[in-house]
């Protein structure tokens, strides 16, 4: 007979949306509460990845399956699967733009011309991949993962 989930249980649940398989599929990614957990499918180990204080999202199997690429801050991060090393693949601040007291700006801005973080981590990451093997851009950011880097 059928019993209802816990709350816990419910906490705990991977969304199916979440999942990331890699090109073989033996392995997935997946965003849990912020953090971002490895499984093998074959071993049925999972590994808990990152545990930052921090939110990381949208983690990506990248590099030809070599590492694991994911947001946090608003940067790119690289995490290599058989080393465990992690490399901040960009680094995006937050500019403030505004007049120092008594100075003229030098350039008046047109409205919508300012590009986002997220247009600027877009700009990069697509330049990343130019300088890998030829592959379509969706074996490394599905198309229905890559909306969520864009900001509209």
């Amino acid at each position: 007979m059928p019993q209802k989930a816990t709350v816990h249980q419910k906490q705990n649940m991977i969304r199916p949306e979440s999942i990331v398989y890699n090109q073989l599929r033996n392995q997935y990614i997946y965003e849990q509460n912020g953090d971002i957990f490895f499984a093998d499918i074959k071993s049925g180990i999972t590994k808990h990845i990152t545990q930052t204080i921090e939110f990381e999202s949208n983690p990506q199997f990248g590099f030809l399956d070599k590492k694991i690429i994911y947001i946090r801050a608003s940067n790119l991060f690289g995490l290599d699967i058989f080393t465990g090393d992690t490399l901040q693949l960009t680094n995006i601040t937050k500019v403030r733009l505004g007049r120092v007291a008594g100075s003229r700006p030098k350039v008046k801005r047109k409205p919508g011309l300012e590009k986002t973080s997220c247009q600027i981590l877009m700009f990069y990451v697509n330049e990343k991949l130019k300088l890998m093997p030829a592959m379509p851009i969706e074996n490394h950011f599905p198309k229905k993962r890559t909306q969520n880097y864009c900001c509209s």
